[in-house]
């Protein structure tokens, strides 16, 4: 069984009340990015029996959410790719700022910027335990997130675009959509390596979230909370 990230086993021990007539479920971990289940379909057989089962015994519950890992973040940070995107000014004035840097009367590109972000995480992820450092390079840390899993993608045989993270995918082609990220939510020394302890949620509701739709082909539908990051 999968070790509870800190945001989720303080609600569960620190808020023990019985609740009547629940109206919201919350899953955790379901590892469809793991590579000996990618074609088995068993993730998603194990979603559709859980909502299945919960409908026939807790019929009040209206709206499901997950908890989950953002397991490619770090990885596409990382790489080249993140240069090409055109960053809002905040994002790497917070870098610097939080990183004690400054120009020195040079111009400091983005790309520069990022950089140093890449060295720091990539050298110490766990620079993030650090809550003055943290609290530093949050709003940077959530636009790029937000960033990346609402409009970064890859392109499948045939043409179809789909999210470039395994886990954004599996959820979205399950009807969810991306609801919020939750900030310094699993401080384990894999999720501070993969997503800076980043996670996220995934809602599954019949309520429709407007698509964001700067990808040609390709559209996400968010939640507002993710909107408002990305228009920061």
């Amino acid at each position: 069984l999968p070790i509870l990230p800190p945001c989720l086993y303080h609600s569960a021990v620190e808020h023990n009340v019985e609740v009547t007539d629940p109206q919201y479920a919350m899953f955790y971990s379901i590892s469809s990015s793991y590579t000996a289940l990618k074609n088995i379909g068993l993730p998603q057989l194990l979603l559709k029996r859980a909502k299945e089962m919960l409908q026939d015994t807790t019929p009040s519950i209206h709206t499901y959410s997950t908890l989950s890992p953002i397991p490619g973040f770090t990885n596409w940070l990382m790489s080249p790719e993140a240069n090409k995107v055109a960053l809002p000014s905040f994002v790497p004035e917070t870098i610097l700022r939080s990183l004690g840097k400054t120009s020195d009367g040079k111009d400091t590109t983005d790309t520069d910027a990022l950089q140093l972000l890449r060295d720091t995480l990539g050298r110490n992820p766990s620079r993030m335990l650090d809550p003055v450092f943290a609290e530093q390079i949050k709003p940077s840390l959530q636009w790029l997130c937000a960033y990346y899993l609402s409009q970064t993608t890859r392109t499948m045989a045939g043409g179809k675009v789909i999210p470039l993270d395994d886990v954004a995918n599996f959820h979205l082609r399950n009807g969810a959509s991306l609801f919020r990220l939750n900030y310094h939510a699993d401080l384990s020394p894999a999720a501070l390596g993969r997503s800076a302890g980043m996670m996220v949620n995934y809602l599954y509701t019949s309520k429709i979230h407007k698509p964001l739709q700067n990808v040609p082909g390709y559209s996400m539908p968010v939640g507002p909370s993710i909107v408002d990051i990305l228009r920061k």
